[in-house]
């Protein structure tokens, strides 16, 4: 019984590392496609601002 009890708490941290590294895979992901399109996304966010400001003016 000790053998199985062990055997899942194994299978419990090697799953929660999994999970781990998925979500450091995905913040790195985010990290890289916000610095790559870094100067679109603030011409965009900018046209955004400009435009709220001038309907509310």
């Amino acid at each position: 019984m000790k053998q199985i009890r062990a055997f899942l708490k194994e299978e419990k941290a090697q799953g929660m590392a999994e999970y781990g590294l998925i979500v450091v895979l995905i913040a790195i992901g985010v990290f890289v496609t916000v610095a790559a399109f870094r100067d679109q996304l603030k011409t965009t966010f900018e046209n955004i601002t400009n435009k709220f400001s001038t309907h509310t003016t």
